[in-house]
Order: C-alpha cells, then structure tokens, then sequence
C-alpha cells in the first residue's frame, strides 16, 4: 500500500515538474515576467524577456536612455544561457555604448542585425546608427525592411526617425527617402513638427524636396505648422524660402506678402498672422481685398503680424482704410520692430499712424545688426465708447530710391 502511494506521488510530482518546465518553455516570450517570478528553468529567453521589457519601458520616456543595471544583468544572463535570445541583445547594445566600448556595441548591433529582421528595437538602432554616415541606400533599405516585417510598429519607427532628424548627417539620408513621397511621409511630419530640436534640420529637408529633382511643392497639412514652428527656433530665412518654394508670392517693388489681402493667409507669420482675441475680431475677405477688424470699447491690440527682411534704408509704407471717421478716438497703427530687440539697440522703429482713406508715410531703418523685422498691425478703441468696425484695402511696404540711412 505504501509503494502504491509513494509511486504515485512521485507520478503527480514528475507531471507537476514537467507541466511546470512545459509552461515555462511555452510562455518564455509571451508571458516572461510570470516565468521568471516562478523561477522554473529554462529562464533563458524570459530573462531576455524581461530585460527588454524593462529597457524599452527608459526608452519609451527617454530615447536616449541607457539600460539600467538590473535590466543589463538579466540580459547578461539571458545571453549566457540562450545565444539566440534576441530579447536581450538591445539591452546588451545599449549597455556596451553607454560604457563607452562604442565599437563593441556597433559590432554586436551588426550581428544582431543578421540573426532577427523582426525586432523593432534592433531595427531602430540600426536605422539610427546609419543617419549620420551619409549612407542614403542603406538607411532606405533599413527603413523599408523594417516598415514591410512590422507594419502595426510603423510609429516606432516614424518616431525614432523624426528625432533622428535633428543629427548632422540626417539630411543625406533623409532627402532621397521623403523625395520619393513615401505613403508614411504624412505621419513622418507629424511626429516631426512635433520636436523642436529637429525643426531647423526638417526645414531644410522640405525646402531640399521641395526644389529638383523631387518637386514636392504641394501643400501639406504639416507645412504651415513646420513654418511657424521654424519662426518661432529662430530659422526666419529658412521659414521664408519654404514659404516662398510652396506658392507663396511678393510682387517687386512689394516687399509684404499679400499686401491686398487677396487670399487667405497659408503660411503665416510669414505671410500675414491674424491675432484675433475676445475683444477684436479679425479676418480676411478675399473675395473684396479686405482685412475686417470689428473691436470692443477699450480694448488695445497687435491684430496682424507679418516677418520679413528689410536693409538699412528708407521705405515708404502706404495704407487705404475706411470706418475709422465714424469712430472718434479709435487708433489704428503700422509698426516696425526688430524681432530682436538686442540687435538694435533695443529700440522700436518707427510707426506709422494710419488716416482714413489713402495714406503713406517714409519710415527710416538705419543700420543695425538687424535683418528680420516684424511689421504689425495694431487697433486701439481704449478713448473709445462703442463698437468700432474698420476695414483695410491694403498695406503696403516699398524701398524708396537713395542711400542706405547710417
């Protein structure tokens, strides 16, 4: 009787054991936390599991981040039981390039490379470590094989791309990729608008597809973003060239963009910026030329900007506006002011109060380290009772013949 029980315990024991080995062979990869808190071998591949799990979890706060100690000591041990457990090698990578050993990590990133054409990870270092070589094909080709094994990872793949964006070498790379109007393109831009860190590099790339051989001049819906978003890090001639590739027109001696107000503003502050607020309301009927300004008592206001380039020397600015006379005390100004202070002393240039009706005044820009100015536009009801309505025709901005003003 003793035997009989004995045999069978040891019987439920061996299948406990085998069914446990089974579950932890099974769910190494799926389930890789649960099997190495059981702590039932093989561990190998839930390790790896692990280790790239918890690296991928620093990656997802911080793409520049390293693996941690804990995350490296179960890839070590990972590797040390199960060579092929490609889990681990990231984590491995990572570890050999925040240590220092730069060609150690390059090497072992190589042949991860070759043993998996499916993990993500992988496939994103190698894409990063292509951008500054100025290897185009090869970059192309990294991106294509991982965009056609893992199409549901896509913006992964597009984010790690957009903030690969902001290295030096990226343009090389970068240019013949988006030139050829990939169908993932629209999201690349997305996501690249979106970091202000590679917003002067993604300035160029456009500005390169937009000119020959690629011809890529039709307007995205990321475009105007990217152009205010160049403005605003301080790429004004960058802003200003993309602008003027995708449509945007001056007609010489007009140094403003859309001086009638025949269209609606596309690439503003380049073109014309309407600054409505809850006090004045702004806007543009293109269908008559007019900028309409419908204001509030007491209110005092910028209610349109545009960026552009100006010399030293002597401009004429000429305006023609109505409803100003039935509204006593309301005041409407033009002014010139560099969009750096400090590089002109700190001083506001002139400006100019504008009359009902056709007007013009000269307005000097003396020299100055200055180049990049803001012109705007500006309404002030605050002597004002009621309501006022205003409507301007146009606003111009010409050079006038003669000297430089020193």
């Amino acid at each position: 009787m003793d035997k009989r029980f004995f045999f069978l315990g040891t019987a439920v024991l061996v299948a406990i054991a085998v069914g446990a080995v089974n579950f932890a062979i099974a769910n190494q990869t799926r389930r890789s936390a649960v099997v190495l808190a059981i702590g039932i071998p093989p561990q190998g591949l839930a390790q790896a599991g692990v280790a790239r799990a918890l690296y991928g979890a620093r990656l997802a706060k911080n793409s520049k981040a390293s693996p941690g100690a804990t995350d490296l000591r179960l890839a070590n041990a990972a590797f040390a039981a199960e060579p092929l457990a490609a889990n681990a090698l990231p984590v491995l990578v990572g570890g050999f390039m925040a240590d220092g050993k730069p060609r150690k990590g390059d090497e072992l990133l190589q042949l991860a490379g070759q043993m998996t054409r499916r993990d993500r990870l992988i496939n994103a270092m190698l894409i990063d470590q292509e951008l500054p070589k100025n290897r185009p094909e090869q970059v192309v080709h990294l991106f294509g094989r991982a965009m056609a094994v893992n199409l549901e990872v896509r913006s992964f793949y597009l984010e790690r791309l957009a903030a690969a964006t902001s290295l030096p070498g990226s343009l090389q790379a970068l240019v013949p990729m988006l030139g050829r109007a990939p169908d993932w393109s629209a999201e690349y831009w997305g996501a690249v608008v979106l970091r202000p860190q590679a917003v002067p590099q993604a300035g160029l790339l456009r500005l390169r597809i937009a000119g020959q051989p690629w011809n890529q001049r039709n307007v995205l819906d990321t475009d105007p973003e990217l152009i205010r978003a160049l403005v605003e890090a301080k790429q004004f001639e960058t802003a200003a060239a993309l602008a003027s590739a995708l449509g945007l027109k001056r007609q010489p001696p007009e140094i403003l963009a859309n001086p009638s107000f025949s269209s609606i503003p596309r690439f503003p502050p380049v073109d014309w910026d309407l600054l409505e607020s809850g006090e004045i309301g702004v806007s543009i009927d293109s269908r008559t030329g007019t900028l309409r300004l419908s204001s509030l008592p007491a209110s005092n206001a910028v209610v349109a900007r545009q960026l552009t380039s100006l010399s030293p020397g002597r401009y004429r600015l000429g305006w023609k506006v109505s409803g100003l006379d039935s509204a006593p005390g309301s005041e409407l100004r033009v002014r010139l002011a560099c969009v750096d202070p400090s590089l002109s002393g700190g001083k506001s240039l002139d400006s100019a109060l504008l009359t009902n009706g056709a007007g013009n005044k000269v307005i000097d820009v003396s020299s100055s380290a200055c180049r990049w100015f803001w012109v705007t536009v500006e309404l002030n009801t605050m002597k004002v009772d009621s309501g006022v309505d205003v409507s301007i025709d146009h606003v111009s901005l010409r050079r006038e013949a003669g000297k430089a003003i020193r």
